[in-house]
């Protein structure tokens, strides 16, 4: 009558063990899902940071004076291409609210449309998130003023 405890006995570990389990696995989850957290934080930082540097370029000041030319296309476009991963697309939006230079030549004279809510700053960059940012079509824009 020795085999009644002995499943018992296993049963018990099992339910032990299946917890213990359980809960390292949620705690390694949280770990995780706060490192990458934190790693995204600071690469939109950091894209931030580099649109807010763009602003004292010698080709964006040409945008404050309208008076533009390719040279602010190719940089866009330049940067697009070194970095096709984090920008889907560069535009420069001139005071009448036109796009005046772009990485996509099809995006000229387009009128500059930003999402519901996102309204560009009076000085810096912000980011503007879609109003469905779990869809997978769905991008972040950022915002800058010269």
């Amino acid at each position: 009558m020795a085999v009644p405890p002995a499943i018992l006995m296993m049963a018990l570990a099992y339910w032990q063990t299946r917890d213990v389990i359980r809960r390292e696995i949620e705690s390694s989850l949280q770990a995780q899902a706060e490192t990458l957290a934190a790693k995204l934080r600071q690469g939109l930082d950091e894209r931030l940071q580099a649109v807010e540097g763009w602003r004292a370029l010698e080709v964006m000041q040409d945008l404050a004076v309208n008076d533009v030319d390719k040279r602010l296309s190719a940089f866009l476009l330049d940067t697009h291409q070194r970095h096709p991963t984090l920008f889907t697309r560069l535009d420069a939006v001139g005071l009448a609210g036109a796009v005046v230079a772009s990485s996509d030549p099809a995006a000229l004279g387009a009128p500059a449309v930003l999402p519901e809510g996102c309204t560009v700053p009076p000085s810096g960059a912000a980011l503007c998130l879609p109003p469905e940012p779990d869809r997978a079509d769905a991008e972040g824009i950022v915002v800058a003023s010269l």
